[in-house]
């Protein structure tokens, strides 16, 4: 008997893509409403509001009353971000300027409503400082930004 032998090409094969490349979010930034980099805005139970930057925030006659930040996350550059994080560190309350807060960090793009309490007799010079970050994330990275608040009761 005889026999003879064949191969067929093709069969059994399986097509494979390359890879996606997902590029990290880059350039975090700490924005105000308004979109202007490096402040955060304000708003405070006797009336005032407006946006603090890297001076601080002058509290004149803010005795007893509850400063309410809003802070907006964004990005320059890079992947776009699939998930947002804040997280609030207090540097210095040393003087008890800030007599109660309630800043739960968000897990979104925006924290507003992140409310500091004004001492009711504070001391000219009393200070506050605390330090917001946001971290923007993605498959391929994160990038970081931070602001820091500083109260001072002239």
């Amino acid at each position: 008997m005889s026999s003879f032998g064949y191969s067929v090409l093709g069969f059994g094969t399986v097509a494979t893509t390359a890879a996606v490349s997902v590029s990290a979010p880059s350039g975090a930034r700490v924005e105000d409403a308004s979109g202007t980099n490096g402040q955060v805005s304000y708003t405070e139970s006797g009336g005032g509001s407006g946006q603090i930057g890297a001076m601080g925030l002058p509290l004149v006659g803010m005795e007893g009353n509850t400063v309410s930040i809003s802070a907006y996350g964004d990005t320059t550059g890079g992947g776009t971000p699939t998930s947002w994080q804040w997280a609030i560190t207090v540097n210095d309350n040393s003087a008890g300027l800030v007599t109660s807060s309630t800043p739960t960090p968000p897990s979104t793009q925006n924290w507003t409503g992140a409310n500091f309490t004004i001492n009711g007799r504070p001391s000219f010079g009393d200070g506050a400082e605390y330090e917001l970050q946001v971290t923007a994330t993605n498959s391929g990275g994160s990038s970081v930004a931070t602001f820091t608040l500083n109260l001072i009761f002239l």
